[in-house]
């Protein structure tokens, strides 16, 4: 067929078939951007200035090629236009406003630039994507659903035959109880005793000059762990907003559920590690307790991806253990680890400060990994970027972690923080 491009015709309806299913857009749409990327590929090798068009056969896989050219009175561009004459001679009953088809002959997708294509294609394909989450989602503004929530609300809906319109509200006043035992705890909190002052020192914030101050004095160690800590961030993110690919490629349709499964047990594990952490008194004592917790995260990140890799662990214990060791090392860097560091040094101070230089500096990789995920025209195979992101997390969390404990260590040993409060008690 001296019109037909030679390819794999099975292989280009694969193709098709599973972006579409992953994506959960038309097939056609899919279609649409291979042609289209075929045809700029074509114009590249036989000018830019024809109007050449490509036509996939969505069933069979023919993909034709041809250049089109309009019949004028006077030509004014001879790439696209013919005059009647010339088209008469190539049809005979052609007549001015017709348009001249004209096959062009077959050419090698080998030579064709693959990545300029695959550009073509992996944008329409976002798009297409982007609008079919818009539709799904245009009338849901302000509803949040997380993996637990979706849970309770098809339990909901299933068991109890609460309507859809009605579930959202169903589900908030199920967790309403919680939310009221939580605020209730945090109002009868007593205020800090002179004994929590000595022990923790008192608490106010720190004007400018004491924040460069205290930032001049510990930046070795604060560079260290907020370098890690934008690691952190960014492999969550990556976790979190890529959540529905990671687990299709793990061979999982119904990512809410799953993620859902997942999740339980990395919060109990979680929280359990901070309520150990908060029992320990000594304040140098639990912040070198704490980088050993931040050091086992990591760890656990990497040996649990490599225990998935070596095939002995299924997927869904891998998510468990991977989260696990992700927010083992990610919690104490909110609130716990800061404080205890304020403590220790002996600073009047609060750690919302030290939070917001952790958070306003980690969110960068949050904001790149967003950009990334919404205009980047790439199409990442999932599985093995996520698996490469884990061991990198890991790899370097174990070495700027492990290199605060041990600046953390020599302070110890010569005495560097300040004399009263670090123990929790007067030096001698």
């Amino acid at each position: 067929m001296a019109n037909a491009i030679s390819a794999n015709r099975a292989e280009l309806i694969a193709i098709a078939n599973s972006v579409a299913s992953e994506k959960m857009i038309d097939k056609a749409i899919v279609i649409e951007a291979m042609e289209d990327a075929i045809q700029r590929a074509a114009r590249a090798r036989y000018g830019a200035e024809n109007d050449i068009r490509a036509k996939l056969d969505p069933e069979t896989g023919d993909l034709r090629l041809w250049r089109v050219v309009e019949v004028v009175d006077t030509v004014e561009d001879y790439f696209k236009q013919v005059d009647l004459k010339a088209a008469q001679k190539l049809k005979a009953d052609s007549i001015v406003g017709d348009f001249i088809v004209d096959p062009l002959p077959a050419i090698d997708l080998g030579r064709i630039d693959a990545q300029s294509a695959k550009q073509v294609i992996f944008q329409k394909v976002r798009d297409a994507e982007r609008e079919r989450q818009y539709e799904e989602f245009k009338d849901r503004v302000g509803e949040i659903i997380t993996g637990v929530v979706k849970s309770v609300g098809k339990a909901l809906m299933e068991n109890w035959q609460v309507s859809e319109f009605w579930m959202p509200a169903a589900v908030g006043v199920v967790f309403m109880p919680l939310l009221a035992v939580s605020v209730l705890a945090l109002a009868t909190l007593p205020a800090p005793s002179p004994a929590d002052e000595a022990e923790r020192v008192a608490r106010r914030p720190m004007m400018a000059r004491e924040r460069a101050a205290f930032l001049a004095a510990h930046w070795p160690v604060l560079l260290l762990l907020v370098a890690a800590y934008v690691m952190l961030t960014a492999f969550r993110d990556l976790r979190d907003n890529f959540a529905a690919e990671i687990w299709q490629a793990l061979g999982y349709g119904d990512a809410a559920s799953v993620f859902t499964a997942s999740e339980g047990p990395v919060a109990a594990l979680s929280l359990v590690a901070m309520g150990v952490l908060i029992a320990v008194k000594n304040n140098g004592r639990a912040l070198l307790f704490m980088h050993g917790v931040i050091l086992a995260g990591f760890a656990i990140l990497g040996a649990s991806t490599l225990a998935f890799q070596q095939g002995l662990l299924s997927p869904i214990v891998w998510m468990i253990a991977g989260g696990a060791g992700l927010y083992l090392a990610y919690t104490p860097f909110n609130a716990m680890l800061f404080d205890r560091m304020i403590a220790y040094s002996g600073t009047v101070a609060t750690a919302g400060f030290l939070i917001y230089v952790a958070d306003s500096t980690g969110y960068l990789g949050s904001v790149a990994l967003l950009l990334f995920k919404n205009f980047g025209a790439v199409d990442l195979p999932w599985l093995p970027f996520f698996v490469g992101a884990a061991y990198a997390t890991s790899l370097a969390g174990l070495i700027l972690v492990g290199g605060a404990a041990i600046l953390f260590l020599r302070g110890r040993g010569d005495g560097s923080p300040s004399p009263k409060g670090s123990e929790g008690q007067e030096r001698p």
